[in-house]
């Protein structure tokens, strides 16, 4: 319930937030969110094209992100990150901020120690089951997105879709929600 408008004294609970970019750079990732909480065009925002409006909007966008007490913060990870690695940067947040909430930018980006020779529908679910252990030892929530499609001109064989979750229960094994 908290917004750009809220006043500081009437902030509302909330929780920090770990966000992991595996697809895209942080300064891009960085704008959307601006440009979400702002209601303000990203493209906009990138080009520094705002209108005086958009201007308002966005600098109290930005007051706000100073002044909330909770953490939002965006790490941009290297695809094939592994599951141990984002651990890494977790335990160091949670000594600054403690997050409650990790988003994973997105799961069929990461890699699988040892999955090498795995096809990717089993790597998708060893992934997923570290994820979910990550989120049971460190009693947070997790946000993941599997892509489900590929673009209007794959060929058939490549396109990813519903067919891949079956494939892989491991990944809806490990779905709480």
């Amino acid at each position: 319930s908290n917004t750009i408008d809220t006043e500081a004294d009437q902030f509302t609970e909330g929780n920090s937030v770990l966000y992991f970019s595996l697809e895209m750079p942080f300064k891009p990732c960085r704008n959307r969110v601006l440009s979400r909480l702002s209601n303000c065009p990203s493209k906009k925002i990138r080009a520094a094209t705002l209108n005086q409006d958009e201007a308002h909007k966005l600098k109290k966008a930005l007051r706000f992100v100073g002044k909330y007490p909770q953490q939002f913060e965006i790490v941009d990870i290297p695809r094939g990150a592994t599951m141990e690695s984002m651990e890494l940067i977790f335990e160091e947040a949670r000594a600054l901020y403690n997050p409650k909430v990790v988003v994973i930018d997105y799961l069929g980006l990461m890699d699988y120690d040892g999955g090498k020779e795995m096809d990717d529908w089993l790597k998708l679910g060893k992934i997923a089951e570290k994820v979910h252990e990550f989120a049971r030892v460190h009693n947070c929530i997790v946000l993941s997105a599997v892509q489900l499609n590929r673009g209007k001109g794959a060929k058939e064989e490549d396109k990813i879709g519903l067919h891949r979750i079956g494939r892989s229960a491991g990944i809806i094994k490990n779905a709480n929600i």
